[in-house]
């Protein structure tokens, strides 16, 4: 059941990333000829206006097609519907550009309602001391339910993720700073032989502090996958995992929760995002790159140009697919 739902969690982030484009075309007024939603066989499919719509047998994710694949090669002859609306290539490049970052904006505009939404209902770990361990550090230090921690040595926090996982915290001795009842204190700490400080910490349902988080942790996030991409050069990560990874991961789970699956959406759409603006062919930062120049340049791009950097930007997919796909078998 478990495997089902990865798969499920997989179409969902990659068929929000392929909306952003579809979104995006439209607004352009750029003509989109198929909107499908995963791979294959077509199971069934309507049409409204100028726009195929379908749902297909392979449900590992789906497409926003600007290619007319019926329109015959003819270099004479060029059918337009009288739809008001004009072919992708023949859009500006500022409106190809706008097209091409669609699907990275929809993914990253997912993650931040999915994780304002579970940090608002879940609510967020403060550094309000909700109860003290008896025999802790944080016991012979005589921190008590009730205090809350504003600093760990120079550093303010907000949250008890910003405390646990500061570099002084990490290191097992500093100095905190306290709020007790309007009167601050410090105090200095030396963590247990697991490094723990010894309290239970309180949450909160709020808001705004839910929406800035969000952000924090999708930055989190982005700065952690951006240093797995650059292991993938010299070294294979633990924390690389591809879509067999991915589902043998998510399969393997006892039990999956609500919040645990709409948190894997979120992390997903993150990783999706980072991973299309790499400036290679045939993602969407390799084609966002090559508009870009198109801009700067002033002119279309030769087509011996485009060629050469297709097929360097597809050798290091096949690369990179390779060893993301070793590393998913070693983690089985």
């Amino acid at each position: 059941m478990n495997i089902i739902l990865a798969f499920v969690i997989l179409l969902v982030a990659i068929t929000l990333h392929e909306f952003g484009h579809f979104i995006f075309g439209k607004i352009m007024g750029v003509r989109v000829y198929e909107f499908a939603i995963g791979f294959g066989p077509k199971l069934f499919g309507w049409k409204r206006k100028s726009t195929k719509y379908s749902v297909r047998l392979l449900p590992l994710g789906g497409y926003c097609s600007f290619d007319d694949p019926e329109e015959e090669i003819d270099s004479t002859v060029e059918f337009e519907p009288d739809d008001g609306l004009i072919k992708y290539e023949k859009a500006s490049p500022w409106k190809r550009l706008f097209i091409l970052s669609g699907g990275i904006i929809f993914n990253l505009l997912t993650a931040i309602i999915l994780l304002w939404g579970i940090f608002s209902f879940n609510g967020i770990r403060t550094t309000k001391v909700d109860e003290v361990i008896a025999n802790s550090p944080a016991a012979y230090a005589g921190i008590k339910a009730g205090d809350e921690i504003i600093k760990i040595d120079d550093l303010k926090v907000e949250t008890a993720a910003d405390f646990m996982n500061s570099k002084a915290y990490n290191s097992g001795k500093y100095n905190i700073t306290i709020n007790r009842d309007g009167v601050y204190e410090n105090i200095d700490i030396v963590s247990d032989s697991e490094g723990k400080l010894g309290v239970v910490f309180g949450s909160s349902k709020n808001i705004g502090l839910a929406l800035k988080y969000s952000f924090v942790t999708i930055w989190d996030i982005i700065s952690q996958i951006f240093g797995i991409f650059l292991k993938l050069f010299y070294n294979v990560d633990k924390n690389i995992m591809g879509v067999v990874g991915f589902v043998a991961t998510v399969g393997g789970m006892e039990s999956l929760t609500l919040t645990m699956v709409l948190t894997m959406i979120a992390s997903l759409s993150i990783s999706l995002a980072c991973f299309n603006i790499l400036p290679i062919p045939p993602l969407d930062g390799g084609a966002m790159l090559l508009t870009i120049i198109e801009i700067i340049i002033g002119r279309p791009l030769s087509d011996k140009f485009r060629s050469i950097f297709q097929i360097v930007g597809i050798a290091f997919m096949m690369y990179l697919f390779v060893r993301v796909l070793i590393n998913d078998f070693l983690r089985l």
